[in-house]
């Protein structure tokens, strides 16, 4: 059904993943990671000895996926049932609002621990590139720009978080967040916060 501007909600009848078949592919690619930053460990030691300030962000990041993962297997449990009783394939049950409760406040953690490794990853290359022409004054000058320009970036997709859609009481979750207004805010500041990763990606590419 069509909302407001340009959101339109979209529902589906089956789950496009199974639970199963979700915790398979986020363990796995968690498994893939890790594999693959073992080997620039391993890599970087060899060169340098040591580790650097951007292999630590990405151990950083790394821990937040791990943490992701883990509230992902916890609530995800909660968030099935809650999109079968979205779509009216089940009847919800006498704990329903309990578990949305818990489902939600998972989900909106996972987010956060997803969004703050994902900034993390950013100024790892940041980090990476300044390495590449730290003799050059121009290019360092621009190299302080676009770390100040993502590390604001971060703190915008911060604050644009719907924090009272996700951590406040279950009843004003499922009444005043699910209306029409508020479901368009959400997804006007879903699209301000995209063109920001896009700007700041930018940025430390150029």
């Amino acid at each position: 059904m069509a909302t407001e501007g340009s959101f339109q909600a979209i529902s589906t009848t089956d789950d496009l993943v199974s639970l199963p078949a979700f915790h398979a592919i986020i363990w796995t690619g968690f498994s893939l990671c890790v594999l693959a930053f073992t080997v620039r460990l391993y890599i970087r030691y060899a060169c340098f000895h040591r580790l650097l300030i951007d292999d630590y962000l990405m151990i950083l990041s790394l821990a937040l996926l791990l943490a992701n993962n883990i509230q992902d297997q916890l609530c995800l449990k909660y968030i099935y049932p809650l999109e079968s009783v979205s779509n009216g394939l089940v009847a919800p049950g006498p704990d329903f609002l309990d578990n949305t409760r818990k489902g939600i406040r998972g989900f909106g953690i996972a987010s956060l621990f997803t969004c703050i490794g994902i900034w993390l990853i950013k100024l790892n290359f940041i980090f990476f590139f300044k390495r590449l022409g730290t003799q050059l004054t121009a290019y360092l000058v621009f190299w302080w720009v676009v770390l100040c320009a993502t590390v604001a970036g971060g703190a915008v997709s911060l604050g644009l978080v719907q924090y009272q859609c996700l951590f406040g009481p279950i009843e004003d979750i499922m009444t005043t967040c699910s209306s029409p207004p508020v479901m368009e805010k959400t997804y006007t500041f879903f699209k301000i916060s995209c063109i920001v990763d896009v700007i700041t990606d930018a940025l430390s590419k150029i």
